[in-house]
């Protein structure tokens, strides 16, 4: 199965790569450089959803391929804290497949900095080292499980 992951991103690769593998699928996994289409710093599921939506949408109509794959972070803000959200939308050419990650608290140290106006992508990237994409590999397995249970309906 070749897939095509909406993002040069080499941190979105290697996690979509790793969750991938533990679902047992057979496939190559190709980066497509897109863009979201979005904020720089989405906030909210709806937001940090469009920017998947619209990766998976431009990296699958960008070649041949089996499936598309869109991954996209966000902020949610609960309380004064920020919340770490993923989305990821798996794409046939048909259908689209939507999962999510529950929210995850940032440490206060993080959610501070973005509060104070640094940059998301900068901060999360540094967050990644020590926390590498739990919250997209929930995410991709929310979708995952969308998709094979939309194809075995079509199925019946």
């Amino acid at each position: 199965m070749l897939i095509a992951l909406g993002s040069a991103s080499q941190q979105k690769f290697q996690i979509a790569n790793t969750a991938l593998a533990k679902l047992g699928l057979r496939f190559t996994l190709v980066s497509v450089n897109v863009l979201s289409g979005i904020a720089e710093q989405p906030l909210g599921l709806a937001d940090t959803l469009d920017g998947a939506k619209n990766r998976v949408r431009g990296a699958f109509e960008a070649g041949k391929f089996d499936l598309g794959l869109g991954l996209e972070a966000g902020l949610q803000l609960t309380n004064s804290r920020y919340y770490l959200i993923a989305g990821a939308v798996l794409f046939d050419g048909t259908n689209y497949c939507i999962g999510s990650s529950k929210p995850v608290a940032l440490p206060l140290a993080v959610s501070r900095a973005i509060g104070q106006g640094q940059k998301f992508g900068q901060v999360i990237r540094g967050y990644y080292k020590t926390h590498p994409g739990k919250v997209f590999s929930e995410a991709l397995h929310d979708a995952m499980r969308s998709y094979v249970k939309s194809r075995h309906l079509a199925k019946e």
